[in-house]
């Protein structure tokens, strides 16, 4: 055991100040006072740490023997220890209570306030280690406000002079502070002053008013930088824009591909459609697909959908492919070193919206990738991806300068730029590669930990340093064709199985194997199959994927062929059929409104000639039995009646006959011939 050091010893803690005439003098550290001492005898010290009694501390006071202070501080410092310095190393200073009394007398000069002060500092000395730094005074520690009873400060130039804050006063600036200032409200100040007076006048109707300055004053000393910062923001604002940052994002992924980050954004500039250039069609929906240790993007989607699974799926299906050939499309040369990402990643971060289905877990659980969702508000957990759509943004607009305008605009008597569209949406895309590929060629402001400070400071040449460092390359092969990899990022949808085939979004689909198999066969207690799911091509309702066992796919799909009762659908993408078939079934509802309006019209009129018939209807005398015998002869005679009120042949539509012929033939009697013919 060694001079100074804090120990424990039968439940209590002690610091060991010296060695004196063969004793131990331990200075208690719970109890805090030079007049409890404890003297042990030094062979009953050495016996009990041989024993293990004791256990070593910490030493509380250790930051107040590193303390190094200037100024008034440590002139205060030197004055209290020269009134010990000598006294400190007499033994006699240990040896006793009365010792040590006669010694501090004979120090103050019979001066019973020095004598006091005397015992004070040593007490300190002894508790915070027996070093000079102890006895640095600690301001403000052991004090109380002040209490006032005239309002502090200089006299005020307009003659407003404010009140003496009471503590009635600092609980009521303390309360509006906290409920108006600190609680995320964005109210100013002065409003919250406003509040404050409105409450103060009526609890003390007839006292004066404190004024802004003192409000103000209260807020800004009570109330720390990182409390106003807290308050005045709300949680998610704080975290987001005002928190202090500890690193980068680059610092926290492993290499290239470890971490990919998508998000979305409506583009700032309309479009007009491929077809008919005076029509505009509107603003794209912009996706981009960034990884977090390089900062390249590695793939982006751009089409006039709103943002959905399906739209997130594309983008990534751009991110894993090469991209020479998705250039090409749109009449741009590359070479696969000005545009080299393609591999699939270990992660993907994005909003918490599109990705999170119980679909998207299949495609992660098929392909390897972790899917993540960020929080909800929280756009600075995907930071790299937010930069790269707000840079490919600001490029376009030196190019296209027709965003939407304010609103401010529109007052001011501004014209709406959305009627200046120029492009077709095949065109922007264009331009939005090549403002990729400028993206990934600007300089950045921090690279990847191990980067070489003689190559460029930009993604792409991040991007080829990393795929030639084996540490900091996390990027994968997809491990099948194109094509499987094209499948499993289709979205995938419930099918029913019945007589007419295999439907899915309202489309009936065909499949050889299941007529083979009986899906398909027509009457009662036929088994089909239940819980599988289908893929639609988005491009081409004509052909379509089943998974009969969704843990394999898309590596064990069935491609299907649109049936024969929607063979009406062939060739059109899935957007386009969806909505011609709304607008059939909305023909469709329009004409059974109509057939019930005509329904409930022609009943009524039916139902009017039932009751005019049974008004009028005249009970025979005869017998049932001569009723039913007259039946045939009735009805031959109504037959003729008929024949003669027949309206399709009238006296002027007859052919003219010669006199001699009418004058030499015979009357003809049809009634009486069809009676002989009867008979």
């Amino acid at each position: 055991m060694f001079e100074n050091q804090v120990f424990q010893w039968n439940g209590s803690s002690y610091r060991l100040l010296r060695v004196v005439n063969d004793k131990a003098v331990l200075y208690p550290m719970e109890g805090k006072s030079i007049h409890e001492l404890r003297s042990v005898p030094l062979q009953e010290f050495r016996q009990a740490e041989e024993n293990n009694e004791f256990r070593l501390l910490d030493d509380p006071y250790q930051q107040h023997r590193e303390r190094n202070f200037d100024g008034k501080a440590s002139e205060k410092m030197r004055a209290n220890y020269a009134l010990i310095a000598e006294l400190v190393p007499n033994p006699a200073l240990l040896a006793g209570a009365h010792a040590r009394a006669s010694l501090l007398d004979q120090a103050a000069g019979g001066d019973p306030v020095l004598k006091r002060k005397i015992y004070r500092l040593l007490n300190i000395y002894w508790l915070k280690g027996q070093t000079p730094s102890a006895l640095i005074p600690e301001y403000g520690k052991r004090t109380r406000s002040r209490v006032y009873t005239k309002k502090p400060g200089r006299q005020s130039a307009d003659g407003v002079q404010g009140v003496v804050i009471s503590e009635d006063i600092s609980q009521m600036f303390d309360l509006f502070c906290r409920q108006h200032l600190l609680s995320g409200k964005k109210t100013s100040v002065v409003e919250a002053y406003r509040l404050f007076l409105t409450s103060y006048r009526e609890q003390f109707p007839q006292a004066g008013i404190p004024t802004l300055k003192q409000f103000r004053y209260y807020y800004d000393t009570r109330f720390t930088q990182a409390q106003r910062s807290v308050g005045r923001n709300s949680a998610i604002a704080w975290a987001k824009d005002k928190r202090p940052l500890s690193g980068t994002a680059k610092a926290i992924a492993l290499g290239i591909g470890h971490c990919y980050e998508l998000d979305s954004t409506l583009a700032d500039q309309s479009l007009v459609s491929d077809f008919d250039r005076t029509l505009v069609i509107g603003r794209p929906t912009l996706w981009s697909v960034t990884d977090r240790a390089s900062g390249l993007i590695v793939g982006i989607h751009i089409s006039m959908d709103p943002p959905s699974l399906q739209g997130a799926y594309d983008a990534l299906y751009n991110a894993f492919s090469p991209k020479k050939a998705y250039c090409a499309r749109f009449g741009i040369e590359i070479d696969d070193s000005d545009w080299p990402a393609c591999g699939l990643p270990r992660t993907v971060i994005t909003d918490n919206a599109e990705l999170l289905s119980d679909r998207a877990a299949d495609v992660a659980r098929t392909l390897g990738i972790w899917f993540e969702n960020a929080a909800s508000y929280r756009a600075d957990s995907k930071g790299t991806v937010e930069s790269s759509l707000g840079g490919l943004q600001c490029f376009a607009k030196a190019l296209l300068p027709m965003s939407v305008n304010t609103v401010a605009n529109k007052k001011a008597g501004g014209g709406d730029n959305r009627l200046d569209a120029e492009l077709t949406l095949s065109e922007y895309t264009g331009v939005m590669i090549n403002m990729v590929l400028v993206r990934n060629r600007h300089v950045l402001e921090t690279t990847p930990v191990g980067y070489p400070a003689s190559l460029p400071a930009n993604p792409l040449a991040c991007w080829q340093w990393a795929l030639s460092v084996k540490d900091v390359c996390c990027l994968r092969t997809p491990g099948c064709s194109q094509e499987a990899l094209r499948i499993a990022l289709l979205v995938k949808e419930k099918c029913t199985v019945s007589e007419n085939g295999l439907r899915c979004k309202g489309f009936c689909y065909t499949l050889p194997r299941g007529e083979t198999l009986g899906w398909f066969d027509r009457g009662q207690g036929v088994r089909r199959p239940q819980g599988m799911k289908m893929a639609i091509n988005p491009d081409d309702v004509s052909s379509a994927w089943l998974f009969t066992d969704p843990a394999n796919a898309p590596f064990e799909s069935i491609k299907c062929e649109l049936g024969a009762k929607d063979a009406e659908y062939a060739g059109m993408t899935l957007f386009e059929a969806q909505r011609l078939r709304q607008v059939r079934c909305a023909s469709r509802r329009e004409a059974k409104r109509q057939e019930s309006e005509e329904t409930a019209k022609r009943f009524k009129a039916a139902q009017q000639i039932v009751s005019a018939a049974h008004k009028v209807a005249i009970k025979s005398s005869a017998s049932k039995a001569q009723r039913l015998k007259e039946i045939g002869e009735n009805k031959t005679m109504e037959r003729i009646l008929q024949a003669k009120a027949n309206p399709r042949v009238t006296e002027q539509d007859k052919p003219a006959q010669p006199a001699s012929v009418a004058e030499k033939a015979t009357p003809f009697d049809p009634l009486a011939a069809l009676l002989t013919l009867d008979n």
